[in-house]
């Protein structure tokens, strides 16, 4: 035997008919304090520092992945990602 019962409930009347606890107020109150932390956060945000480091990395990670692709294309078996050169090079 199967029975099939379908209850149409907004979140609030289900969260009631569960016994859970409502948190709404709570809930706002948090976002707004997270908000008002971000938004002082930014204003005082210095960008360039940031940019800068980025960009550093991005160019590690470039020559890094330049290195790779030279030792995949001249044939070889071997490659230490930690130095960017072949095991048995001389650099």
């Amino acid at each position: 035997m199967k029975v099939h019962i379908e209850i149409d409930l907004t979140p609030e009347e289900a969260r009631t008919l569960a016994g859970l606890p409502n948190y709404e107020q709570m809930h706002k109150a948090f976002l707004n304090a997270a908000s008002g932390k971000i938004e002082n956060s930014m204003q005082t945000l210095d960008v360039e520092p940031m940019m800068k480091a980025w960009a550093e990395f991005g160019g590690m990670a470039q020559d890094s992945f330049n290195n790779m692709l030279k030792a995949a294309m001249s044939g070889s078996k071997s490659f230490d990602f930690n130095t960017n050169t072949k095991p048995d090079s001389k650099e």
